[in-house]
């Protein structure tokens, strides 16, 4: 859940490619159109609107790799 949601607001399921950048830290605008086009990241098309859907949207965040300081 993020700042802008009370827990009783409904998750959309259905996020711009605005708002996956702001809720799970996404890329900017051209590394998105990338992972689209490299398959890393799946959209769906409703008209000529590009939408993700969250759980492709957590399922990308899940498979991130993790940080680890070496010194």
């Amino acid at each position: 859940m993020n700042l802008h949601e009370s827990a009783t607001t409904p998750r959309k399921e259905l996020l711009t490619r605005e708002e996956f950048e702001r809720e799970f830290g996404g890329p900017k605008k051209t590394k998105f159109y990338q992972l689209l086009n490299d398959n890393t990241l799946r959209a769906v098309k409703v008209g000529r609107l590009t939408f993700i859907r969250r759980s492709d949207a957590e399922a990308w965040a899940a498979s991130l790799p993790t940080y680890s300081q070496t010194r």
